[in-house]
């Protein structure tokens, strides 16, 4: 962001007034709201090892349920006998 600041003062040169406009550097406050949002290395690293290992957990229940699923599938034709005799008895 550039400030422009207009300034009136004297010059030897020309013995009057006159006008200028002269910009300012931007400055970092520390009570800056956009600057208290940002993350820092670690903060980010630290970040990125919480979504990796939710991650992992979440890939971990999801595989826990999918092999659940294929073994049931697997066992379908032994349950399926099994009630069958049950049912003629």
């Amino acid at each position: 962001m550039r400030v422009w600041v207009i300034k009136r003062s004297t010059t030897p040169y020309l013995h009057g007034d006159y006008t200028s406009l002269s910009s300012l550097h931007e400055t970092h406050f520390d009570n800056d709201p956009r600057y208290l949002k940002t993350k820092t290395w670690p903060e980010k690293i630290s970040q990125w090892f919480v979504t990796a290992a939710f991650l992992g957990i979440g890939l971990g229940g999801l595989w826990v349920v999918l092999m659940g699923v294929i073994a049931a599938l697997y066992l379908l034709p032994i349950w399926g006998s099994v009630l069958f005799v049950y049912w003629l008895t």
